[in-house]
């Protein structure tokens, strides 16, 4: 398999032997190759994007530089899938390392794809972060769902009338 096959192209009914034949050529075989090999994750619907993902998994730290690239962009759905794939099944040594970006996520107010309970969830269950701020990051989200449902539950009462 030549290296420009890395990212998943051509007809996706053969995506999955694609991604196949990447993970037999095994890690540090396409150490050369990591940010392509992330383009999988980008939907995890993808045929092989589960089969590069639990590849990807395995290979850790070396995956660092170019998941913060991705966490520090605006693809939320790439993130989204980073974090759950990924990050979350990473060992406390590796997350570590993106404790700065996790933080910045965990202080979002709200976020549509939930990234901030995400970060928070990957802080806490590897006890990084301040423990302080990030109880008061909790009650402040929770604070702010309980108000958006107060609202949500006026607006009912409309249909009532």
């Amino acid at each position: 398999m030549s290296l420009s096959s890395m990212t998943p192209t051509g007809d996706k009914s053969l995506w999955e032997s694609q991604a196949n034949m990447i993970v037999a050529l095994g890690y540090p075989a396409v150490a050369d190759n990591l940010s392509e090999l992330l383009y999988w994750l980008q939907d995890m619907n993808w045929p092989g994007s589960r089969t590069i993902s639990e590849f990807l998994v395995s290979i850790g730290k070396p995956l660092v530089p170019h998941i913060a690239e991705i966490l520090n962009g605006n693809d939320e759905d790439w993130i989204y899938w980073i974090l759950i794939e990924l990050v979350s099944k990473w060992d406390r040594e590796t997350v570590v390392t993106l404790e700065t970006v996790l933080m910045r996520y965990a202080q979002f107010p709200y976020h549509a794809d939930d990234l901030d309970i995400i970060a928070l969830r990957l802080l806490v269950k590897n006890k990084l972060g301040n423990l302080d701020t990030l109880k008061q990051q909790v009650k402040s989200k929770k604070q702010s769902v309980e108000y958006r449902i107060r609202e949500l539950d006026e607006i009912e009462r409309y249909w009532a009338k």
